[in-house]
């Protein structure tokens, strides 16, 4: 199953479930299907197609949660950069991976929108849905592709790992444009919870939200 079929048949379970918290914000299940629809539209609208690569430099804000389902609404593919890497190696990382169109500034991602996108229902679950870079300890940062199949099969296994009950929420501290930060976004997607960001980590915050 890829990744938009996924988001929808949680709307479809779970419609006024909240999904998405943050920044003052709160989304239910159907209206983050709805904003990933507008937002799709809004990326065709800049020149992104299906199988494109949508690269966005973002912190932990509710608008890269809702850039990573437009894209997978789309079927492009969302390549998460760091925004605490070099300009040298983000401009690598850029060119590197042959994004269609990169985002830096929440501002540009709240802009996407248009009329609901009919959504890539019919993608195969072996395109790629993300593609993250390694860390570069060894050399220049390594784009990795990974499939709508691997994606969600990292998210069931976080729901497992953690024991995460249906309708539970996870604070989202780890970056997402980390293995473990976007597994935990899937994860609480699969079992019907709320997605709580937190942009840049701290103690009391955290302690807040929680």
């Amino acid at each position: 199953m890829n990744l938009a079929l996924s988001l929808l048949y949680a709307a479809e379970r779970t419609p006024d479930a909240e999904a998405l918290v943050g920044d003052g914000r709160r989304l239910t299940y159907a209206q983050l299907r709805t904003r990933a629809a507008e937002m799709a539209a809004g990326l065709v609208e800049r020149g992104v197609e299906r199988g494109d690569r949508v690269a966005g430099v973002l912190r932990n804000k509710t608008e890269t949660v809702e850039l990573y389902w437009g894209t997978q609404w789309l079927g492009a593919c969302f390549v998460p950069l760091s925004h605490r890497i070099s300009q040298e190696d983000l401009d690598y990382c850029i060119a590197d991976s042959g994004a269609r169109l990169v985002l830096d500034d929440v501002a540009a991602v709240r802009e996407l929108t248009g009329d609901e996108h009919p959504c890539a229902l019919d993608l195969d679950e072996g395109e790629p849905s993300i593609q993250l870079y390694t860390s570069g300890t060894t050399g220049r940062p390594k784009g990795v592709p990974r499939s709508h199949r691997a994606e969600r099969a990292g998210g069931l296994s976080q729901v497992v790992q953690h024991g995460l009950q249906f309708g539970e929420r996870t604070l989202g501290v780890m970056p997402l444009y980390h293995t473990m930060g976007v597994h935990s976004m899937i994860a609480v997607s699969l079992a019907g919870g709320c997605f709580v960001t937190q942009p840049e980590w701290d103690a009391e915050t955290a302690l807040q939200l929680i």
